[in-house]
């Protein structure tokens, strides 16, 4: 048995999970940034601005991709309180929460790098004196942030779904 009432149980926890390896972990490579480069408050401004504007796609992406990744899931669980899980479904809910903890960390990576690139683009575009070693060093922080965040949302998402694996094998 596995500890989930029902698949809003689980993307709830799931969706909590993932914040809390994701949040101390960007706070982190913030800090290191800040000291690193000790840049201006308008450089600082800048640096904000194109995380705020980044974020406002690659987290309802990041919604969406989750959503989709955990449908097998909470799907198999909802239809198994209801009383009626085919082995289908128990196939597809097993292999669903076999790939989340690798799929999850791939696409959190991605992101991490994609910023790490977008986010010196943008402060250079938009008229900041961002140097060729501050891009580097923001690209440097977010792939380096891509993995630790990685390697602790992969065991802390195994961990999620381990109740689920031994349930269904």
């Amino acid at each position: 048995m596995h500890p989930y009432a029902s698949g809003k149980a689980f993307r709830k926890r799931h969706t909590a999970v993932s914040s809390l390896v994701g949040l101390p972990a960007a706070s982190v490579v913030v800090l290191y940034m800040a000291v690193l480069l000790q840049m201006t408050w308008s450089q600082w401004s800048e640096f904000l601005i194109a995380m705020g504007v980044i974020s406002v796609v690659l987290l309802p992406a990041g919604i969406g991709y989750q959503r989709w990744l955990d449908r097998d899931i909470a799907r198999c669980i909802d239809r198994e309180a209801e009383g009626n899980c085919s082995e289908e479904d128990l196939a597809r809910g097993y292999a669903s929460a076999a790939r989340l903890p690798i799929r999850e960390p791939l696409w959190n990576a991605g992101n991490w790098v994609a910023a790490g690139i977008l986010i010196p683009v943008w402060m250079r575009s938009h008229g900041g004196d961002t140097t060729a070693f501050a891009a580097w060093v923001i690209f440097l922080s977010s792939t380096s942030g891509a993995v630790g965040a990685s390697i602790f949302t992969h065991f802390a998402i195994r961990r999620l779904v381990q109740p689920l694996r031994d349930a269904w094998a």
